[in-house]
């Protein structure tokens, strides 16, 4: 029984080893558009280019949103996670979706964002991306900080507590124009 374990291989599971496997969350494959293929991680476990279906198996805590949550170019929000607990503050996650397939993750602050929460979110992106690329702190206004990862993910925190605004977004934007560089 040993041997079979691990003894030599037959030639059919080599020649299965060298046929193409199809693209997997774990194995994805060159594309030639945006959707050809899954991406690089977004947040979390959810990646760029994955069907909604794929999300809600592996993230059976989605839901509907309840309010029609639209990005300034019209692609809506599919799915919602509607609490997560980050840096001591409730917040949702946003997943947006064309086509039905993921482009963006949104977490945004359920309510009553402070200076601190973007401190407290600055300090674990910094942990989890590095130093940001850019930072724009405004104790009274809008603060913004901006990281790239290596997969050229970019990931956007902005805060405007006198209106409520905390967000941590996270896009696959510079992609397109880094391929054709």
């Amino acid at each position: 029984m040993a041997f079979r374990l691990f003894g030599r291989r037959d030639e059919q599971a080599k020649s299965q080893e060298l046929a193409p496997r199809p693209a997997t969350i774990s194995n994805p494959v060159v594309a030639t558009s945006d959707f050809d293929m899954l991406g690089p991680i977004l947040w979390q476990d959810i990646r760029f280019g994955m069907s909604l279906s794929e999300v809600r198996a592996i993230r059976p805590e989605v839901v509907r949103p309840t309010d029609d949550t639209r990005l300034g170019d019209g692609t809506m929000a599919e799915l919602e996670i509607p609490r997560l607990r980050l840096a001591d503050h409730d917040y949702r996650v946003l997943i947006y979706a064309r086509a039905e397939r993921v482009v963006q993750v949104t977490i945004s602050t359920l309510g009553g964002p402070t200076q601190y929460d973007f401190q407290q979110l600055t300090g674990a992106l910094r942990l989890r991306y590095g130093q940001e690329v850019e930072m724009n702190e405004d104790p009274d206004g809008l603060s913004s900080a901006e990281w790239l990862s290596p997969e050229g993910i970019n990931v956007s925190l902005v805060c405007f507590p006198g209106a409520g605004i905390l967000n941590v977004v996270f896009q696959n934007r510079y992609s397109e124009a880094a391929r054709q560089l």
